[in-house]
Protein backbone atom coordinates (compact mmCIF):
# COMPACT_ATOMS: atom_id res chain seq x y z
CA UNK A 1 0.00 0.00 0.00
CA UNK A 2 1.51 3.65 -0.97
CA UNK A 3 2.48 5.53 1.95
CA UNK A 4 4.41 8.49 3.12
CA UNK A 5 4.84 11.78 4.54
CA UNK A 6 2.96 14.90 3.57
CA UNK A 7 5.37 17.86 2.06
CA UNK A 8 4.72 21.20 3.52
CA UNK A 9 2.00 22.95 1.68
CA UNK A 10 0.66 19.48 0.57
CA UNK A 11 -2.92 19.09 1.19
CA UNK A 12 -4.06 15.27 2.33
CA UNK A 13 -5.39 14.47 -0.88
CA UNK A 14 -2.18 15.86 -3.14
CA UNK A 15 -0.16 13.63 -0.59
CA UNK A 16 -1.74 10.72 -1.20
CA UNK A 17 -1.97 11.06 -4.95
CA UNK A 18 1.60 11.86 -5.16
CA UNK A 19 2.70 8.91 -3.08
CA UNK A 20 0.92 6.44 -5.41
CA UNK A 21 2.12 8.08 -8.26
CA UNK A 22 5.43 7.73 -6.81
CA UNK A 23 5.43 4.10 -5.77
CA UNK A 24 3.34 2.67 -8.57
CA UNK A 25 3.41 5.10 -11.23
CA UNK A 26 -0.16 5.43 -11.35
CA UNK A 27 -2.82 8.91 -11.98
CA UNK A 28 -5.58 8.65 -9.09
CA UNK A 29 -8.36 10.37 -10.40
CA UNK A 30 -11.03 9.31 -7.64
CA UNK A 31 -11.00 8.65 -4.09
CA UNK A 32 -12.08 9.17 -0.80
CA UNK A 33 -10.82 8.91 2.44
CA UNK A 34 -12.13 5.43 4.56
CA UNK A 35 -10.44 5.79 7.55
CA UNK A 36 -8.49 7.82 10.03
CA UNK A 37 -5.33 6.05 12.12
CA UNK A 38 -3.55 7.24 15.23
CA UNK A 39 -0.67 5.53 16.50
CA UNK A 40 0.57 6.68 19.97
CA UNK A 41 3.77 6.44 21.91
CA UNK A 42 6.34 6.57 19.01
CA UNK A 43 10.15 6.93 19.08
CA UNK A 44 12.22 8.42 16.45
CA UNK A 45 15.55 6.89 15.96
CA UNK A 46 17.05 10.00 17.68
CA UNK A 47 14.90 8.64 20.86
CA UNK A 48 12.29 12.18 20.33
CA UNK A 49 8.54 10.38 21.12
CA UNK A 50 5.86 11.34 18.51
CA UNK A 51 2.46 10.67 17.81
CA UNK A 52 1.69 9.35 14.09
CA UNK A 53 -1.29 10.07 12.15
CA UNK A 54 -2.69 8.54 9.16
CA UNK A 55 -5.56 8.77 6.91
CA UNK A 56 -6.76 5.66 4.35
CA UNK A 57 -7.93 6.38 1.13
CA UNK A 58 -9.90 4.39 -1.39
CA UNK A 59 -8.84 4.55 -4.67
CA UNK A 60 -11.39 3.86 -7.24
CA UNK A 61 -10.62 5.47 -10.37
CA UNK A 62 -6.83 5.92 -11.72
CA UNK A 63 -5.13 6.24 -15.35
CA UNK A 64 -2.03 4.85 -16.53
CA UNK A 65 -0.39 1.52 -15.79
CA UNK A 66 0.85 0.09 -13.01
CA UNK A 67 5.00 0.27 -12.56
CA UNK A 68 6.04 -3.10 -10.57
CA UNK A 69 9.40 -1.29 -9.72
CA UNK A 70 10.16 2.21 -8.77
CA UNK A 71 12.50 4.01 -6.73
CA UNK A 72 10.59 3.52 -4.11
CA UNK A 73 9.06 0.06 -4.59
CA UNK A 74 9.81 -3.04 -5.63
CA UNK A 75 7.10 -5.73 -7.56
CA UNK A 76 3.96 -3.59 -6.43
CA UNK A 77 1.07 -5.25 -7.69
CA UNK A 78 -3.16 -5.58 -7.20
CA UNK A 79 -4.29 -8.38 -5.20
CA UNK A 80 -8.01 -9.18 -4.52
CA UNK A 81 -8.49 -7.69 -0.43
CA UNK A 82 -9.41 -11.23 0.54
CA UNK A 83 -6.14 -12.56 -1.41
CA UNK A 84 -3.61 -10.41 -0.13
CA UNK A 85 0.53 -11.79 -0.05
CA UNK A 86 1.41 -14.16 2.52
CA UNK A 87 4.48 -12.19 3.62
CA UNK A 88 2.07 -9.01 4.73
CA UNK A 89 2.58 -6.91 7.82
CA UNK A 90 0.00 -6.95 10.51
CA UNK A 91 -0.56 -3.33 10.17
CA UNK A 92 -1.75 -3.81 6.28
CA UNK A 93 -4.04 -6.88 7.45
CA UNK A 94 -5.48 -4.62 9.59
CA UNK A 95 -6.11 -2.24 6.93
CA UNK A 96 -7.46 -4.56 4.98
CA UNK A 97 -9.94 -6.23 7.45
CA UNK A 98 -11.11 -2.44 8.12
CA UNK A 99 -11.43 -1.76 4.38
CA UNK A 100 -13.72 -4.84 4.20
CA UNK A 101 -15.86 -3.46 7.46
CA UNK A 102 -15.92 -0.06 5.73
CA UNK A 103 -17.18 -1.78 2.26
CA UNK A 104 -19.82 -3.54 3.42
CA UNK A 105 -21.75 -1.05 5.84
CA UNK A 106 -19.73 2.08 4.56
CA UNK A 107 -18.68 3.06 8.06
CA UNK A 108 -15.60 5.67 8.33
CA UNK A 109 -13.16 4.14 10.60
CA UNK A 110 -11.73 5.96 13.16
CA UNK A 111 -8.35 3.67 14.88
CA UNK A 112 -6.07 4.39 18.07
CA UNK A 113 -3.32 2.21 18.60
CA UNK A 114 -0.30 2.12 20.99
CA UNK A 115 3.78 0.86 18.99
CA UNK A 116 4.83 -1.91 20.51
Amino acid sequence: MPSGSMELDETVYECMAREVKEETSLDVLEARPIGIYKTLNNVTSYSDPFEQVSVQFLVSEWSGSIERTTDETMDARFFPVDQPPEAIDDLYKGILSDLRLYLEPGEFILRESRSS
